[in-house]
């Protein structure tokens, strides 16, 4: 199985639930054309309610196609439990996408990859950057690649 951790572009400047940037757009642009030239097929894609989440899921849906769809999922939220969603995907067999914030999406990539949030393998993401997680045989994490729009060029 293999899980794609993704954070939101850059946000307008709002206060009340704002939308990506064209700035944000084209960041998740970016990051999309090299995530899917890497051959990322997620059977869905999971994003938090914020706005920013959903329309970076959506840039992503638009080259990617995930058979399962789009969908907004609770505990995706920058300062939601990791540990939910690490339960959730222990069950999973397909590969899936989750699209959300910091502090989020670094503590949840840590808990997956060292059992605890505190230990920093990932600190940061920056906007539209992707993780690529694989689970081996035995159930461990290991990150297969990580980029940014910074570095999908």
């Amino acid at each position: 199985m293999k899980l794609y951790l993704v954070r939101h572009g850059e946000a307008e400047l709002r206060t009340d639930d704002p939308g990506l940037s064209v700035r944000g757009r084209e960041q998740a642009k970016k990051s999309v054309a090299f995530a899917s030239g890497t051959g990322v097929r997620p059977l869905q894609i999971f994003h938090s309610r914020k706005r920013r989440a959903k329309e970076t899921a959506e840039e992503f849906a638009k080259v990617i196609n995930p058979r399962g769809g789009i969908i907004e999922k609770d505990g995706l939220s920058p300062n939601d439990d990791p540990a939910e969603w690490a339960e959730i995907i222990e069950q999973e067999t397909d590969d899936l996408m989750l699209v959300g914030h910091m502090p989020f999406m670094p503590a949840l990539a840590n808990l997956l990859l060292t059992g605890n949030t505190d230990k920093c393998i990932i600190m940061g993401f920056e906007n539209a950057a992707v993780l690529s997680l694989v689970r081996s045989g035995g159930g461990r994490w290991m990150i297969e690649w990580f980029a940014g729009p910074t570095l999908s060029r």
